[in-house]
């Protein structure tokens, strides 16, 4: 992605002059097609409006860029809220024009299953919200294609063993579906895991997985493993009873088998795995080269890159775009509160206290957007512009941290941003842009400093415990 830009002599905006004598020249140096796109953004960001033309009012100029990070990504569910494939794409182009290279689509979780399969087709005909609210092939082409143009991978997560309540189109592959209260079976409603006791799961799993790779062009799969919770498989009798007959010790002798499982399809099918670090939290074993996405603290990332293990950051403190909503169950304040402003996005470093060697084991990060309180509705003022704040930190060098560059910057970009259609939300008011430095705060260490503190969910062992001590 790395490339150079110079800009010849000094463009004169016309109307300081009587006549155009501009002459100025472009040269751009790319060693590939998605260099000339990065290339491209950036001389569209020196373009200054005059005079019902464009100029360059900062020329000569010569820039030599290249990216701090290989993974900058936006992680986006599709699940909870269906987003239709225009705003897919709508969002692709933002994401063009901050850098962003990889879209983590999470396309399945719990609420639906929005992906049209051509073998079990009763996945999304029971498990999508309705008969539009579905991708089919052609929709995840459109997606791909013009991610591609852009520069961007797409890089799709079937989420599981969890969050598979929206499998349930195919008959007992499920276990504790839709389980009442739910706090007892899962993380959030509704509740259901996926039965690695039984061979027709992973017939199941393997085609969603064949049919997907077919699909999805990247070198990569994300394959979930996020939130198990081991009471939803206690409460099954009959799957019990199978454990027993094939030798499982435990729950989490069952998940590795389960896992196992599924990373070796993927590898079998050509694709590198991602996996969430609850995996990893529980004990379980991984093969060398699956990449670890890291959620619950930066403390995380340095421990698991000791382990070998390549890692996206994606921690929740201050990169998860959906927090500070407050909670859609009770009305209280969500589970990440508070809300990540762009100060704490564009202060969050991915590798914050590991050491230089070990920061080569971190590919980048991703600023998540979930979708339990967002659809078409609301989805761009959600992302834009603090996704970008988290763009030019996977981007830029460390180094490059002042929050008052960096929020003139924003702030022209928001401008651009909806020049170009996306209606992103305001930083501040119409005043602080006109009148770049005049709203700046003055308080030392009062910028970008406070994340929160955030409850993250049990492990899959510690919701066991804690269910079991708790009952009558």
């Amino acid at each position: 992605e790395e490339y150079e830009v110079k800009v010849g002599s000094c463009e004169v905006c016309p109307m300081d002059q009587e006549e155009d004598t501009n002459s100025s020249s472009i040269l751009i140096s790319v060693g590939s097609a998605v260099g000339l796109v990065r290339s491209v953004e950036t001389v569209v960001q020196l373009l200054r409006s005059c005079g019902g033309t464009s100029v360059v009012p900062f020329a000569p100029i010569s820039i030599s860029d290249r990216p701090q990070f290989d993974h900058r990504g936006l992680l986006l569910d599709t699940s909870r809220n269906f987003i239709p494939v225009p705003l897919i794409l709508e969002t692709l182009d933002a994401m063009s024009m901050v850098k962003l290279n990889v879209l983590h689509w999470h396309i399945v979780d719990a609420t639906s299953f929005p992906l049209r399969t051509r073998r079990f087709q009763q996945l999304s005909g029971w498990g999508a919200y309705s008969n539009s609210s579905v991708y089919d092939a052609e929709d995840v082409r459109a997606v791909v294609e013009s991610a591609r143009q852009r520069g961007v991978r797409v890089i799709p997560e079937i989420d599981m063993p969890g969050h598979a309540f929206s499998w349930t189109g195919v008959p007992d592959i499920v276990s504790c579906a839709g389980k009442q209260p739910w706090e007892l079976y899962c993380a959030e409603p509704p509740c259901g895991q996926l039965d690695p006791t039984k061979d027709e799961t992973f017939e199941v799993v393997r085609t969603v997985l064949e049919e997907v790779t077919r699909l999805f062009p990247d070198r990569a799969v994300h394959i979930g493993g996020d939130e198990v919770n081991y009471r939803c498989w206690d409460e099954d009798a009959a799957l019990k009873r199978r454990m027993r007959q094939q030798g499982f010790q435990d729950f989490s002798a069952l998940w590795q088998f389960f896992e196992d499982h599924v990373l070796a399809f993927t590898h079998e099918l050509g694709r590198r795995a991602i996996v969430w670090q609850d995996v990893l939290d529980e004990g379980l074993q991984l093969p060398s080269g699956t990449i670890v996405q890291v959620w619950k603290g930066q403390e995380a990332v340095l421990s698991i890159a000791e382990q070998g293990f390549d890692v996206v950051v994606s921690n929740a403190d201050a990169w998860y775009l959906d927090c500070g909503s407050g909670s859609f169950i009770d009305g209280g304040r969500s589970w990440c509160d508070p809300f990540k402003s762009w100060e704490v996005i564009y202060s969050n470093e991915p590798c914050e206290d590991v050491t230089e060697d070990l920061c080569a084991r971190v590919l980048g990060g991703e600023v998540c957007m979930w979708s339990e309180q967002v659809d078409e509705t609301n989805l761009h003022q959600k992302i834009w512009p603090r996704a970008a704040a988290a763009a030019e930190r996977l981007w830029s060098s460390s180094s490059v941290r002042d929050l008052g560059d960096a929020r003139r910057r924003l702030s022209v970009l928001r401008e651009r941003m909806k020049a170009r259609g996306i209606p992103a939300s305001p930083l501040h008011p119409a005043y602080c842009h006109e009148h770049p430095g005049s709203c700046d705060s003055h308080a030392a260490g009062q910028e970008g400093s406070s994340r929160g503190v955030v409850d993250f969910p049990a492990s899959a062992s510690e919701t066991y415990r804690s269910s079991k001590a708790a009952r009558p």
